[in-house]
């Protein structure tokens, strides 16, 4: 393992050195960067390391604007990716749902079904956080065998898409 802060490009070489990968991965990970040139010297650095026809795999809840959601989180815009790494030479090739029922959902405004996966989110949270302690865990692991039918089919029909977690995927050009 090596650790290093991905707004430093001289410690990310002298965690790994100047070698690229086939792929890369940035789950959960980019929209805790709040600050703009923050996230911009990340991503910018991560994208580095792709050598030519490399993979940058990287997970958002990808809303229509720019949303800040909590202190530690804001939420981008697929489209700010991809203006950020078409310059380094990279080409969005898919974007894939995470969850659906099963993440915290950032509703849209003028989407009913966002405002229905939010609230559903939010019951099941409520209902584990007042679950006692103990119980939790059993409890949450119940919850997910149970909703997950319901999340793949939503998944599925396209109604996570801009409300949840997905993954965006990003090819660099071969030179």
């Amino acid at each position: 393992f090596a650790q290093a802060d991905l707004r430093r490009n001289e410690q990310i070489q002298a965690a790994i050195g100047d070698s690229g990968f086939d792929l890369v991965t940035a789950i959960d990970v980019l929209y805790h960067f709040v600050d703009r040139d923050d996230f911009r010297s990340a991503l910018a650095n991560l994208a580095q390391r792709v050598r030519p026809g490399g993979w940058l795999l990287l997970s958002d809840v990808f809303v229509e604007n720019e949303k800040q959601i909590a202190r530690h989180v804001v939420r981008r815009p697929l489209s700010t990716y991809d203006e950020l790494l078409r310059p380094m030479g990279f080409v969005q090739r898919g974007r894939e749902p995470v969850f659906a029922l099963l993440g915290d959902p950032v509703p849209r405004p003028g989407h009913p079904t966002d405002f229905l996966l939010y609230n559903g989110w939010r019951v099941f949270a409520r209902a584990l956080r007042s679950t006692p302690a103990p119980l939790r865990d059993a409890m949450g692991a119940l919850g997910v065998r149970l909703l997950a039918p319901a999340d793949a089919a939503l998944r599925w029909a396209g109604i996570a898409r801009g409300t949840n977690l997905e993954l965006g995927i990003f090819q660099r050009r071969s030179t």
